[in-house]
C-alpha cells in the first residue's frame, strides 16, 4: 500500500494519496512495520510541503524521525532529517534548517544514499543563497550537480547491464551460441 501512496504522490495525485494514507499507516502500525511507517510519514510530509501545509509537513517529518530513531533506521533518519530541513527552510528557521540539512548530508554520504545526499546539497545551496552567502551557495550547487551526474551514470550503467542480460537471455532462448563474458 505504501508503494501506491508514494506512486500517487509522484504522479501529483495528492487527493488520492492523502485518501489512502490513513489506511496504509494503520496497516503498517498493526503489522509493526516501523520502517514503512517512517517512509509513509515522509511521504505525508512531502505532500504537505508541496501543498504548503508547513505545520503538518513539520509534524509528519518529526513523527517519521522519531520512529526511525526508535529502530535505528538510518535511511529513515536521513529522509526525515532532509524533510525537516526543508520544512525549516520554508518556515524561515534557517539555523534549524542548516542543522538538519548538514546532518542529512553527513549521514547520507556515510551510508551511500546518493540521491538524499544530492538533495541535501541542493537545499543547502538554497539556504546559503537566501542568507546571502553566494560563494557557499555556488559550492553546494556544484556539489549537487556533480552528485547528480554520478547518480545518472550509475543508472545508465545499471540499465546497460540489465539490457545486456536481456539480450543475452533472448539469444539463448533463440538457441544462438553466446560467448561468456566476465565483466
Amino acid at each position: 500500500m505504501r508503494g501506491i501512496v508514494e506512486e500517487l504522490r509522484e504522479l501529483e495525485r495528492y487527493e488520492e494519496a492523502f485518501a489512502l494514507l490513513p489506511d496504509a499507516l494503520a496497516a503498517a502500525r498493526e503489522a509493526n512495520f516501523k520502517t514503512v511507517m517512517t517512509k509513509l510519514k515522509c511521504c505525508e510530509g512531502r505532500m504537505c510541503l508541496e501543498y504548503r501545509f508547513l505545520p503538518d509537513a513539520l509534524k509528519a517529518a518529526q513523527q517519521g524521525l522519531r520512529i526511525a530513531q526508535e529502530i535505528n533506521d538510518y535511511e529513515g533518519i536521513a529522509l526525515s532529517s532532509l524533510l525537516l530541513g526543508e520544512c525549516y527552510l520554508n518556515l524561515a528557521d534557517y539555523d534549524e534548517a542548516y542543522r538538519e540539512l548538514k546532518k542529512t548530508e553527513r549521514l547520507a554520504s556515510a551510508i551511500g544514499l546518493y540521491t538524499v545526499n544530492s538533495q541535501s546539497k541542493r537545499s543547502l545551496s538554497k539556504l546559503m543563497e537566501i542568507q546571502g552567502d553566494l560563494a557557499q551557495a555556488l559550492a553546494y550547487l556544484k556539489a549537487h550537480l556533480e552528485e547528480e551526474q554520478v547518480i545518472r551514470a550509475r543508472g545508465v550503467a545499471r540499465r546497460a547491464k540489465a539490457l545486456s542480460g536481456q539480450v543475452r537471455a533472448e539469444l539463448l532462448n533463440a538457441n544462438v551460441k553466446v560467448p561468456r563474458t566476465y565483466a
